[in-house]
């Protein structure tokens, strides 16, 4: 998706009709619109959103919601903004499924990359993936939760954000694969990418 992006200088174009009066609110729809399709054609997910920001924070793209067109990313709310400013330094970056209210539709996974054009960066693509959709990969007795024990995926949306008692693990503490736990005996397997780490619980 990075290399799309960047090949068809959509980050240079983007901006320029942003800078634009009446001619670039009239040629806007049509980047979209084309964008769109580009990203929705290599992606395994359906997007719940999807932003292009330039190197200044600027929104100049978004898949869904227009109402952060023309946003800095420094207005967003704070995880978000890290998002940016991570992807920006070339660090990609991942926020684990948290409820953003400036965002409709419930529960997400937000994660970012940088645009790169040869060695530079030129911009920050941020991506959000709803709950749901990834849940859906799960077993049906299968939970995803983070390293202090808070469900961050589940088939039932009823248990996100709850806490499963017994399954914190202090840092470098390894991973036993059963637990006891007040539901009974489960089986743990674990998942790290980049800052990112899930912890698979299945009820025996």
């Amino acid at each position: 998706t990075s290399a799309v992006i960047s090949n068809n200088e959509l980050v240079k174009n983007l901006t320029h009709l942003q800078r634009m009066d009446a001619g670039g609110s009239h040629y806007y729809p049509l980047e979209r619109e084309a964008l769109t399709k580009m990203i929705q054609s290599l992606s395994s997910y359906s997007y719940a959103d999807c932003l292009l920001l330039n190197m200044s924070g600027t929104v100049i793209y978004t898949m869904y919601d227009n109402r952060l067109l023309a946003k800095h990313a420094d207005s967003f709310p704070n995880s978000l903004s890290i998002l940016f400013h991570h992807a920006k330094s070339g660090e990609p970056w991942i926020l684990d499924v948290s409820e953003f209210p400036e965002f409709i539709g419930g529960p997400k996974l937000f994660f970012s990359i940088p645009v790169r054009r040869g060695t530079e960066i030129e911009g920050v693509l941020i991506a959000a993936i709803a709950a749901p959709d990834i849940a859906a990969a799960l077993k049906l007795r299968e939970k995803v939760v983070d390293v202090t024990g808070i469900v961050r995926l589940s088939p039932n949306l009823d248990d996100l954000f709850t806490v499963t008692q017994g399954l914190s693990l202090a840092p470098g503490q390894p991973l036993p694969k059963i637990v006891e736990t007040a539901q009974g005996k489960v089986l743990l397997s674990s998942l790290k990418y980049r800052n990112l780490t899930w912890i698979f619980v299945e009820k025996k």
